[in-house]
């Protein structure tokens, strides 16, 4: 084929006492410069140095259309996942390209989602793609792509299959996600989240998944339209956001607590963008600076499951603090279109998704409808392109690496607690619960100090046999069971460096590259096929159940009919209905997760005994 590119262009406080000092850590830092709003800052110095991944063409479930089932009947992500799946390493796109194609936003080292789609076009025989001129009226790039979709070695008409625009078109454009990590749960669809961002602002990071495919012209209308009005914004009134938007969840709905943000560049993650750039993070610290609200920042790393987040995430609003698994949803963009995507789960029932929409009148994507009505057409397109609970400006993507060169119009925030029965977490520890004491450290009778051999070393056990110690009528009668963090009880925290504020979930952010050490079975590493479930953490142990309580098909659900609960691949195919779709037998957790709570080193409990928040 003869074809060329066209220029046209948790984070939380470590369980139990002792120190965390880990040299393969990232730097946990006084925040530089010092941000009163931040629990902790990290030294970030991120790289684009792995890999990402590819999907080309829509993703459609092979029990409606047979065309697309894999083998065994199976969901693919693409037409042909033999062929359409791309594996892009870090080092070949940077060979390729020196810099960016926005290389005035990006710094050195870092990509955008256009130069990835450019790449494709320049290492795939069946994709042609052509960069054209920079858009003032949009704010970024016009690009069409060529599909040959059919195989047949030619760029025409007969590649518009489908319905898709396979040819010349303007109506490409991209759907991403990142990883969810080694547990096979992912929660989003695998048609992946439609993007109103612009393609050359939108970060590429390690272990980032694209699907690159043909749109309606509605979809392209609808995306431009936004990206015009904030294009228009910038114009009116400079780099100002209207408003930032709160749901507490108290009844009250959304409530405005900042209007009129001035916004300036923190340069908070000089490591992926050049100094000047814009970002959602800029706008919430600058509402929190204005003194119009109370915004606080965290820091979460390579989390439990290990997803690589490597991000700040909002913990505080106005007092209202993230708790484990209850915490803060965002949205960043236009208003009017924050409830573009929908679940289609509820629609599936009865008649089916179409003709519940159609019934619907204009609930769902009433810029479709003609007086309020849909076709059998347009409902269609609606569920297709808009039937997925996240996309446009609600999509998961972190404050700090959310580009806004030109202002959206708000940014929402919306306070969640549903999570906790979503994820069907049996351990949902929170300090203060009764469940596990939490000992009072700054009434310590006999605190140590670094003249302590055993100084900054969690696990007391280590040196000292708990069942053998104070037996000389030198301290008070022990419990029948001292774990080691009771120590600290009359001895102080050991070295233990201060909190951070966080009261639940230590284990999601120490346990990969914020690891803690010394911390007894809390830091021992085992297979979850051996670990016991248990439904409560101060339920007996029942041996006949063994992993994760999530990794089984026939284990109760605590939230009934959620089959993200349950084993699955990325594609959608369930362990019910393949056999061969398991968790690697290699999948290991530490003492403490969601499923299963140490007896030594409990979490949360030891975690805030010994590293006092402030």
């Amino acid at each position: 084929m003869m074809k060329k590119l066209l220029i046209l262009p948790l984070a939380v406080a470590v369980c139990a006492c002792g120190s965390d000092d880990n040299d393969s850590k990232p730097i946990i830092t006084d925040p530089k410069p010092s941000y009163q709003n931040f629990d902790l800052a990290v030294d970030t110095n991120e790289s684009f140095n792995g890999e990402m991944t590819v999907y080309l063409g829509r993703y459609r479930p092979c029990d409606t259309y047979p065309q697309y089932c894999g083998e065994n009947n199976k969901n693919q992500m693409t037409p042909d996942d033999s062929k359409y799946i791309i594996k892009i390493r870090a080092a070949d796109l940077k060979q390729a390209y020196p810099t960016s194609i926005n290389s005035g936003l990006f710094a050195d080292g870092h990509y955008s989602v256009l130069d990835i789609l450019r790449y494709v076009g320049d290492i795939r025989d069946d994709i042609q793609f052509e960069l054209g001129q920079f858009n003032d009226q949009i704010g970024t790039y016009d690009f069409r792509v060529s599909w040959d979709r059919n195989g047949d070695g030619q760029f025409d008409e007969l590649d518009n299959i489908d319905g898709e625009s396979n040819l010349n078109s303007k109506d490409w454009y991209a759907r991403y996600t990142y990883t969810a990590g080694e547990f096979m749960r992912e929660s989003g669809q695998p048609t992946l989240e439609v993007l109103y961002d612009r393609l050359d602002e939108f970060i590429v990071r390690d272990n980032l998944e694209l699907r690159f495919e043909s749109f309606s012209p509605a979809m392209t209308e609808r995306r431009q339209l936004v990206q015009a009005k904030q294009v228009e914004r910038l114009s009116q009134s400079n780099m100002v956001v209207p408003e930032v938007i709160v749901d507490f969840l108290d009844g009250a709905g959304l409530v405005t607590v900042a209007k009129d943000i001035a916004v300036k560049p923190y340069d908070i993650r000089s490591d992926l963008f050049k100094p000047g750039s814009y970002t959602a993070m800029d706008i919430l610290m600058s509402a929190h600076d204005s003194g119009q609200a109370e915004i606080g920042y965290s820091f979460w790393p390579t989390l439990s499951t290990n997803a690589n987040v490597g991000s700040y995430a909002v913990h505080v609003v106005n007092g209202q603090r993230t708790q484990g698994f209850s915490g803060w949803t965002l949205s960043v963009g236009e208003k009017e279109t924050f409830s573009d995507f929908f679940n289609p789960g509820p629609l599936r029932k009865g008649s089916g998704v179409v003709n519940n929409i159609i019934a619907a009148g204009d609930k769902y994507c009433a810029w479709l409808t003609d007086d309020g009505k849909h076709t059998v057409d347009s409902a269609n397109i609606c569920f297709e392109e808009w039937g997925n609970s996240f996309g446009g400006g609600h999509i998961h993507h972190m404050t700090d690496a959310w580009v806004t060169t030109y202002p959206p119009g708000a940014v929402k925030l919306v306070w969640q607690t549903k999570q906790w029965d979503l994820w069907n977490a049996t351990e949902q520890n929170i300090a203060g619960d009764g469940q596990f004491p939490v000992y009072d450290i700054e009434q310590a009778i006999a605190p140590l100090d670094d003249s302590h051999f055993g100084w900054k070393v969690a696990d007391c056990g280590m040196c000292h046999s708990l069942d053998k110690i104070h037996l000389e009528g030198d301290s008070p009668a022990l419990p029948d069971q001292a774990e080691p963090y009771f120590c600290a009880s009359c001895h102080g925290s050991n070295g233990a460096t201060a909190g951070h504020g966080e009261t639940s979930r230590c284990f999601w952010c120490h346990s990969k590259d914020v690891a803690m050490v010394n911390h007894g079975d809390a830091s021992m590493i085992r297979l979850i096929g051996d670990v016991s479930c248990v439904e409560r953490a101060t339920d007996a142990v029942d041996e006949s159940r063994k992993g994760a309580c999530a990794t089984q098909d026939n284990l109760p659900l605590v939230a009934p009919g959620l089959p993200i609960l349950l084993p699955h691949d990325i594609a959608g195919n369930f362990q019910s209905k393949h056999a061969d779709v398991k968790y690697s037998t290699e999948l290991t957790t530490l003492g403490n997760s969601d499923w299963h709570t140490s007896q030594t080193f409990p979490d949360p409990y030891s975690c805030v005994t010994c590293h006092v928040n402030k």
